[in-house]
């Protein structure tokens, strides 16, 4: 929902909506970001492969996140400082909404590792941006940065 609020905005913003160049063998990245975030995890914290009801959640969780990465990176134009802010102000309403009762109150453990993944995110868009790697792809590849720890490491709440 934010994700789409924000990229809303970004296109209202912006009138300009010339795509950057690249290439199709940038495509390599996102398998390269599920190796380098399921690894560590596998080894650091516990078993990083989904299983059962865990692969369409990681879909679901990663297209989430893959809409917010694109519609924060539209916004601010790959500035890691302003993606830094946007993802505070992403982490304070979260935090906010487990406090309040308006989401289940386990949020409020999981916001630690989160700012985590978000800072590693941060520094993914600052790489890829730096080799003028295309929006989306930026965004697809820091949605699964986010999202495969999430998906495959956390309990499931009913």
């Amino acid at each position: 929902m934010i994700g789409a609020l924000l990229l809303a905005y970004a296109r209202w913003r912006s009138k300009d909506s010339t795509p950057r160049p690249g290439r199709l063998r940038l495509l390599v990245l996102v398998p390269y970001a599920m190796v380098a975030i399921a690894v560590p995890v596998h080894l650091g914290l516990t078993h990083a492969l989904p299983v059962g009801a865990r692969w369409w959640l990681l879909l679901i969780v990663w297209a989430a996140f893959a809409l917010f990465a694109y519609a924060a990176e539209r916004l601010t134009g790959g500035v890691s400082l302003h993606l830094l802010a946007i993802s505070a102000v992403f982490v304070a309403v979260l935090a906010a909404a487990a406090v309040t009762g308006l989401t289940h109150g386990f949020v409020i453990l999981v916001l630690f590792p989160l700012i985590g993944l978000l800072l590693w995110q941060t520094v993914w868009s600052a790489i890829l941006n730096r080799f003028a790697v295309p929006t989306w792809l930026i965004a697809v590849t820091g949605g699964v940065v986010v999202a495969w720890p999430l998906a495959v490491t956390l309990p499931l709440v009913s």
